[in-house]
């Protein structure tokens, strides 16, 4: 009791402060107005999840609170329920609380446990229904609620039904040979019609059947050709190995021992037979599989804490394991010990690796939602706002009193004057001068979040250039970007009408400086300046007439480039010209 308080707590001071990830904002929409073919939430639609949260909603004031009471209280359970399960698999009882106590302390379980992700949510029902199902070996009564947990689990998230499979067949086999096989009819019939329920509502509270099912179609489509091994651009299947296997939550060096040490108990399980290490790697192992194949590898740290509970639990008995098999005369109380030390040192050093990032994201708001915030307060309602797809769901979420285009890139922008009362929302950060940066510190917290909405920023639209030809792509570290250009580049400016002030801020290899390169600078095909640059940084502006419909052409030439590689400065074999650090466009003041 007092270990459950204890690992309680600290799921209490993980919480997030706001919303941070798209998939949050996709469940905050379902809460808000629930439609599965608009992707509130997105495909299969999470009907449990979101039924529950809008259950809560009634009490709390805000739909993410409500995901994420859910998912707090889910994370709460998360300790005694894995050792209910640890137990029912057989485990000693100190290989249960230990192997409990790791999982809830690895970095990725304890961060998901404070936000409005679904998977920890689903996880805890998961694991209760097969501790209850393996109960049901003995208990008729517990067989059937083990049926129903599992159908609840997979009415919050489907891959349940993957990793629930082992234990189900286990217990209906107890009640086949108990000449109780209408039991497993009956039981098979109550998981079905939860998820008949589940789905079934789903679609029907949506905005019709067919969209619900199209919308399900192209999530599959998806998958297989953008996650999945058939995509292109994923990373060859053997190169993720160690990624799903080897290190598969974050936290350096200690998730690497956990691996080895867990791999140690299913080889000594090998020679000393061991029911149970077997039964646990037959319930995770074939989701760790799935995953290596079909899910998104920037999503590891996610989606591993579906089988991380493997991991963690055959790690605490990989130390019993080796120290029987090392010393055959050890006492009990010895095994224990070692394994409550070695548990205890890779905890600590868990809790000491993960606390930083959760500092962070308790007392700080995301990127997205203070940059949504900035915009309330600082942007007029009448002003236009031009919001990068990347950034919709927030958008759609978050500026409901707004009437924002979404765009893809600058292409899509109408070949029209623009002026101070439009702005561009974006992924990134931006160089422009008048935009506004809003970031979070990436440190550890990079490895364990999707790298995704470190950094967002608003600028005047004027300044979103396109960046063409010799151009490399932009670079950035938090709130800071840049671009470097070869020897010539060429950029289009949104059109003005009248003359348009163009601001530059750039900084050339240090290298290059005693070179002394010649920079051209040419805006509609006229030169507008040409000098020699004998400084590493220049900032310069020029008033040049602008095109008012279509967009200008900016072209940037140097005589003198550095390539790094070929010097032997570096292994970037790139021909660097100028890196651009600001810069600004926008209506020049009437004089």
């Amino acid at each position: 009791m007092i270990a459950t308080v204890a690992v309680a707590a600290t799921r209490l001071w993980a919480r997030s402060r706001t919303l941070w990830d798209w998939d949050e904002t996709l469940f905050c929409l379902g809460v808000r107005n629930y439609d599965v073919v608009l992707h509130h939430p997105h495909p299969p639609g999470f009907p449990l999840y979101i039924a529950l949260a809008k259950f809560v909603r009634l009490f709390v004031h805000s739909d993410f609170h409500a995901l994420q009471a859910i998912v707090t209280l889910a994370a709460m359970a998360m300790f005694p329920l894995l050792f209910w399960l640890a137990r029912e698999l057989r485990f000693p009882v100190a290989t249960a609380m230990l192997g409990a106590g790791l999982f809830c302390f690895l970095p990725n379980v304890w961060f998901f446990g404070g936000t409005a992700f679904s998977d920890i949510a689903g996880l805890a029902l998961l694991v209760a229904a097969c501790a209850t199902l393996l109960q049901g070996c003995r208990s008729r009564h517990a067989y059937f609620a083990g049926a129903v947990l599992l159908g609840l689990a997979a009415a919050v998230r489907p891959q349940a039904l993957m990793i629930g499979c082992a234990p189900a067949l286990v217990a209906s086999w107890c009640r086949i040979t108990e000449k109780r096989g209408r039991d497993v009819l009956t039981a098979s019939a109550i998981g079905m019609a939860i998820l008949a329920v589940s789905y079934g509502g789903a679609a029907l509270a949506s905005q019709s059947v067919d969209g619900y099912l199209e919308m399900n179609g192209k999530l599959r489509d998806y998958v297989r050709h953008v996650d999945s091994f058939l995509s292109s651009e994923r990373p060859p299947v053997i190169s993720l190995l160690p990624d799903f296997f080897v290190h598969p939550a974050p936290g350096g060096h200690m998730i690497v021992v956990m691996s080895i040490l867990a791999l140690s108990s299913i080889v000594i399980s090998l020679i000393r037979p061991k029911p149970g290490v077997w039964l646990l790697a037959a319930m995770f192992l074939p989701f760790n599989v799935f995953g290596l194949f079909m899910l998104d590898f920037h999503s590891i740290s996610r989606y591993s804490t579906g089988f991380a509970p493997m991991y963690a639990i055959l790690a605490v008995d990989g130390i019993a394991a080796a120290a029987l098999l090392a010393w055959r005369a050890m006492p009990p109380p010895a095994v224990v010990a070692s394994q409550l030390i070695v548990v205890a040192a890779i905890v600590v050093r868990l809790v000491w690796w993960t606390v930083p990032a959760l500092r962070e994201v308790r007392s700080t708001p995301s990127p997205p939602v203070q940059t949504m915030r900035w915009i309330h307060e600082n942007v007029p309602h009448g002003d236009k706002l031009y919001v990068h797809g990347s950034l919709q769901a927030f958008s759609d979420y978050l500026l409901t009193d707004y009437d924002p285009t979404i765009i893809e890139s600058g292409a899509e922008l109408p070949a029209r004057p623009v002026d101070r009362h439009e702005w561009f929302v974006t992924e990134g950060a931006t160089s422009a001068i008048g935009g506004r940066n809003f970031n979070r510190r990436r440190d550890r917290l990079f490895d364990i979040a999707r790298r995704r909405y470190f950094e967002v920023s608003v600028s005047p639209l004027s300044d979103l250039f396109r960046f063409g030809p010799g151009w490399f792509e932009n670079e950035s570290d938090g709130a800071v970007e840049w671009r470097w250009m070869s020897g010539r580049s060429q950029t289009l400016l949104p059109p003005l009408s009248g003359n348009g002030r163009l601001t530059l801020a750039f900084d050339i290899p240090s290298e290059l400086v005693s070179r002394h390169p010649s920079i051209e600078i040419r805006v509609n095909g006229q030169i507008i300046d040409r000098f020699v640059c004998s400084t590493p940084s220049t900032t310069r502006t020029w008033t040049v007439p602008s095109r008012a419909n279509a967009w200008n052409e900016l072209v940037i030439s140097m005589d003198r480039v550095l390539n790094p590689a070929k010097e032997g400065i570096s292994s970037d074999s790139r021909d660097l010209g100028l890196e651009l650090t600001s810069h600004g466009w926008g209506q020049a003041e009437a004089r």
